[in-house]
């Protein structure tokens, strides 16, 4: 059984950048390895900090510029020392995934009144129709193809004022979809047991709080380097033994803690044998590491 931990974020319309974006995210990993990976969380939480009243407290992207910049805080040190021993040493053992799809929010908000006119009979059938996309072409196409899985979305955002999504029929397209891919036109019933398994892939989605689910929050830090890269338009930096113009450049002040990690995450990224070709304003198909930038 495979776990699916995701979310989603955006520009906030105060925020100067570039380019503003819409980013769905999330990690994905085998059941059997999820405790694994939560006790190394739990075990840096508690050695670095990050509890306090008798309760752990949260790991996310928001939280990375909180008192940075105060002496004897330590945070940079820590939230690089957990991007090394826990989020890219279980990526580099190949024990969980990361998958995320951008697109630009002025395409997503030019384009999103027009899907909904042409659908009026549900006005979440756009969001729906992302998180498929992220979620098929992320994971399900290239990891969990017949595997059953579950998958769980943070609910911060979900429903609005006018109630919760319908996360049934998310779960119902999805598994549409991987029949179709088992059962090509042209090509006879797949017996009854077979249409069964390959229509029941998906078992789950369900709603989590994000301050409950330590998964949830290692995505969010992830998918907030990724969504600061694409808002600064910043290329990929050079890795080791490529030229002394990064290294030069990274003795500068930063001018944010989100920028020092954000640089260092991208840096971190492409030196993993095999993935210093990951430019993450382009498609990654990279096993472990998807980058889906998507077009409407």
């Amino acid at each position: 059984m495979y776990k699916i931990y995701c979310d989603e974020t955006w520009t906030a319309s105060n925020v100067k950048v570039k380019k503003g974006y819409w980013v769905f995210y999330g990690v994905m990993l085998e059941e059997t390895y999820e405790e694994i990976l939560l006790q190394d969380i739990e075990k840096f939480k508690k050695d670095n900090g990050f509890f306090q009243n008798g309760k752990f407290t949260e790991i996310k992207w928001k939280k990375v510029n909180e008192g940075w910049q105060r002496p004897g805080t330590g945070l940079i040190p820590r939230y690089k020392y957990f991007l090394k021993n826990i989020f890219f040493k279980h990526l580099k053992t190949k024990n969980i995934t990361f998958g995320c799809l951008h697109i630009e929010k002025e395409e997503y908000e030019r384009v999103k009144p027009e899907f909904q006119l042409s659908q009026p009979e549900n006005k979440h059938n756009f969001f729906f129709m992302l998180y498929f996309q992220f979620l098929f072409h992320c994971f399900i196409k290239t990891q969990v193809k017949s595997n059953p899985c579950s998958i769980f979305i943070d609910n911060r955002n979900l429903g609005g004022k006018k109630g919760k999504y319908n996360l049934t029929k998310l779960r119902d397209i999805l598994n549409k979809k991987v029949y179709r891919i088992y059962n090509p036109p042209n090509q006879k019933e797949l017996w009854y047991e077979f249409q069964r398994r390959f229509h029941d892939v998906v078992k789950l989605v369900n709603l989590e709080d994000s301050k409950e689910k330590p998964l949830i929050q290692l995505s969010d830090l992830c998918a907030g380097f990724v969504r600061y890269i694409l808002e600064n338009q910043i290329s990929p930096p050079p890795i080791k033994n490529q030229n002394d113009l990064f290294i030069q450049n990274e003795s500068k002040l930063s001018e944010s803690a989100k920028e020092e990690l954000a640089i260092y995450f991208y840096k971190s990224l492409r030196e993993i044998n095999g993935y210093d070709d990951i430019n993450l304003t382009k498609r990654s198909w990279h096993y472990r590491f998807n980058v889906f930038p998507f077009k409407i």
